[in-house]
């Protein structure tokens, strides 16, 4: 392990491997909290060692001081499953296999959360510290190796040794066990702005380290896309990517990804081609190019597609709120508002499915409705001056000038400098005025 401040929830980590390994190691890279007293308390050696803006060279200084002949790695805010002890000692008398591919459950808040594109998946509720998260979202990656002088980390930002195993042409297989990873539905929110930003940092650095790894490209094209919602910064890194690694099913799904949020839809839709001949059908690929037939008014294919996307293993409300506007639009007014309101329900603090329900209400010539949506929508999150704006006009098309201009005003209260929201409160008193 490596760890830098990681007391609240090191101690956990370290009792779930504590009857399954010989040995703990962890590299503690400056922690000023009581990271170091808990480890050694659980019998670790703790080896202190200046931190350098590079994963991998910390963990390859825990690696260096270990013993064992295989190795497991985990980090601070992670548990292994209770399960896996005795899944674990069978995998190591395994002739000619070098390492395994373990299943990571990174936890989320709310189904509708992804983690590097993926959506999330039903907690079964395995874990008692992770019973009050919705779900989760896996990957894997090689987390249990032999020891060998040519296994080594790499990357100074999300760094591993699957790579480098791969080239060597090294044995890997799947794990049936589990790692649980609570640390992205734990921190704060401002934690993990800081955090992305500083992983953006490195992954510039990564890229300077190695221009041709369209590994880096992706991570920084990824971190563009998902959390700094910034599309067109991300554009340039995967098509990079895609130049070194042209046959990816997964950075033509992020590149169409990508082209649907700037609104190239016919770009997108060539692209996720692309990748359905490399192999995808995965949930991000369905979700994409149902999106981009969407909005090409292809209404009855992105059904389809968010069907299947469904049958694939989606369980998030935003999709299920993409079908109802699509049902809307094919005819089935009464059944896709339903299903809206449903999806609403189940997620009410996330603010786009409101704004999917209020177009899919006005599509519908339901002003009622998408009167009643776009009002819960101003109390969730921080509202923009556009949705106090259609929020009025959606009033003033039902005739409602009062409540209408009432909701102007507490849009330019909250939005001083706003002048459509100083013109359309003028036009709305004037209209009050000659109502009146």
């Amino acid at each position: 392990m490596i760890v830098k401040n990681g007391a609240s929830t090191l101690g956990r980590c370290l009792e779930s491997v504590r009857s399954v390994v010989d040995e703990i190691v962890i590299v503690d890279t400056g922690s000023t909290d009581a990271s170091v007293s808990i480890g050694r308390q659980f019998g670790a050696r703790v080896v202190e060692v200046p931190w350098a803006d590079d994963f991998s060279k910390a963990r390859n200084a825990a690696l260096r001081e270990g013993h064992c002949d295989w190795v497991l790695f985990l980090d601070a805010d992670e548990m292994l499953d209770k399960e896996s002890a005795k899944t674990i000692a069978p995998l190591l008398t395994q002739s000619d296999v070098m390492g395994y591919d373990v299943r990571i459950w990174n936890y989320v808040l709310a189904l509708t959360d992804r983690v590097l594109s993926r959506p999330a998946t039903l907690n079964p509720h395995l874990l008692s510290a992770a019973r009050m998260f919705p779900g989760y979202v896996e990957h894997v990656n090689v987390r249990l190796f032999l020891r060998h002088c040519d296994i080594v980390f790499e990357g100074r930002v999300h760094e591993g040794v699957a790579d480098r195993m791969k080239r060597l042409g090294l044995r890997v297989l799947p794990a049936q066990f589990v790692v649980h990873h609570l640390g992205i539905a734990e921190e704060k929110a401002e934690e993990r702005s800081r955090k992305m930003e500083y992983y953006r940092q490195l992954g510039r650095r990564k890229l300077s380290d190695s221009p041709n790894d369209a590994r880096a490209y992706y991570e920084l094209g990824l971190g563009e896309l998902e959390h700094f919602h910034d599309p067109r910064a991300a554009l340039p890194y995967f098509i990079r990517a895609i130049e070194l690694k042209p046959h990816s099913s997964v950075l033509w799904t992020c590149l169409g990804c990508c082209l649907v949020r700037l609104g190239r839809f016919c770009e997108a839709v060539e692209a996720l081609g692309v990748a359905e001949k490399c192999g995808a059908r995965d949930v991000s690929y369905l979700e994409a190019l149902g999106d981009a037939q969407y909005h090409l008014e292809k209404f009855g294919e992105a059904e389809k597609n968010y069907e299947a996307a469904k049958v694939a293993g989606s369980r998030s409300s935003v999709l299920e709120c993409k079908l109802g506007v699509c049902e809307v639009r094919l005819g089935n007014a009464r059944t896709g508002l339903g299903r809206i309101c449903e999806a609403i329900g189940r997620a009410p603090a996330f603010g786009e499915l409101y704004d999917i329900g209020i177009a899919a209400a006005l599509f519908a010539q339901d002003e009622r409705l998408a009167a009643e949506i776009a009002e819960r929508r101003l109390g969730i999150g921080v509202p923009s001056a556009e949705s106090f704006l259609l929020t009025a006009g959606i009033h003033a098309k039902l005739g409602k000038w009062q409540r209408s201009a009432e909701i102007i005003q507490a849009g330019s209260e909250r939005f001083p400098g706003d002048a459509s929201l100083h013109s359309a409160l003028a036009e709305v008193n004037e209209k009050l005025r000659a109502v009146s």
